[in-house]
C-alpha cells in the first residue's frame, strides 16, 4: 500500500524533473502557452479556449505587458506545484467572482 504523501512527493519530483529538463534542453527562462501545454499534457487550443485555462499562472494573465502570454519559469514552477484539481477549483472560484451576480 502506497502512502498518499509519497504520491504527492513523487508528483512534485516528476514535475521538477520535467521543468529542469525543459530549461536544460531549451535554455529558456520564460515559458509560454505552448510550453505549458506540452508540459501539462494539454494543447494550446484547449488552454486558450478556456477548457484548461487553470493550467496557466494567473489564469492566463501574462507576467509581461507586451507580446505573447508568458511567465518566468520560476513562477510556473510554483504554480505547477499546486495539484491540478486544486488549480481547477481555484479557477472556478476566480470565474465565479468575476461573473456578475445572477438576479
Amino acid at each position: 500500500m502506497e502512502i498518499p504523501e509519497m504520491k504527492l512527493i513523487l508528483a512534485k519530483l516528476d514535475r521538477l524533473e520535467r521543468l529542469t529538463t525543459f530549461v536544460a534542453t531549451t535554455g529558456k527562462t520564460v515559458v509560454d502557452v505552448n510550453d505549458i501545454a506540452k508540459m501539462e499534457g494539454s494543447s494550446y487550443s484547449a488552454i486558450m479556449h478556456g477548457k484548461d485555462m487553470y493550467l496557466l499562472p494567473r489564469f492566463g494573465q501574462s507576467a509581461y505587458p507586451t507580446g505573447k502570454k508568458r511567465w518566468p519559469v520560476e513562477e510556473y514552477m510554483e504554480w505547477s506545484a499546486i495539484p491540478p484539481q486544486e488549480r481547477q477549483d481555484m479557477y472556478r472560484e476566480y470565474l465565479r467572482k468575476r461573473s456578475p451576480a445572477s438576479p
